[in-house]
């Protein structure tokens, strides 16, 4: 048996998919009658649910477009030579 890893983006995508599949099958069942309070309170626990998985996503991509833009910023200052360094370093100190 193979654990998930909570940091697989692939896992919560297929989570989101799956409440939404979800969510669309009981509004298309419900939709021609009235809902009891049970349903309603399972249709807002599965939307909780949701939207718990689609936050911890979000962050998830903020923190490898921010891990991305570190990495490229780093390339960028080692891309600077030393001559270009020193010359900075003489202008501030003037």
């Amino acid at each position: 048996m193979t654990s998930t890893s909570w940091t697989n983006l692939s896992y919560y995508g297929l989570k989101i998919k799956k409440d939404f599949t979800l969510c669309d099958t009981l509004l298309k069942k419900y939709k021609d009658r009235d809902l009891e309070d049970i349903e309603i309170d399972t249709m807002l626990k599965m939307m909780k649910h949701k939207t718990t998985v689609a936050t911890a996503l979000t962050k998830m991509m903020d923190i490898m477009d921010t891990t991305k833009r570190i990495e490229n910023i780093e390339r960028l200052l080692q891309a600077v030579s030393p001559e270009a360094l020193a010359e900075a370093q003489k202008a501030i100190a003037t």
